[in-house]
């Protein structure tokens, strides 16, 4: 799946009910504490989670696995 988000989007607090891989095509996405940039990979393992997901950036990201993610608007 491939996911477009706006400047100050987000994702609320949530947890993967299987293995999700992220690849980030553009752009900078925080996950909790990590930065993901253009070009980071990250694995997130079924029964993991996230209490942040938010960006400053435009963002293109390539998802597989547990794909429910829902951005929200931050503002």
């Amino acid at each position: 799946m491939l996911y477009h988000a706006d400047p100050g989007a987000q994702v609320p607090q949530h947890r993967h009910g299987h293995d999700e891989e992220c690849l980030m095509v553009q752009g900078e996405l925080f996950l909790d504490d990590l930065l993901l940039q253009t070009g980071d990979y990250q694995l997130a393992p079924a029964c993991s989670g996230h209490r942040v997901t938010q960006t400053d950036t435009r963002v293109v990201l390539y998802a597989h696995g547990d794909l429910d993610l829902q951005f929200v608007d931050g503002a």
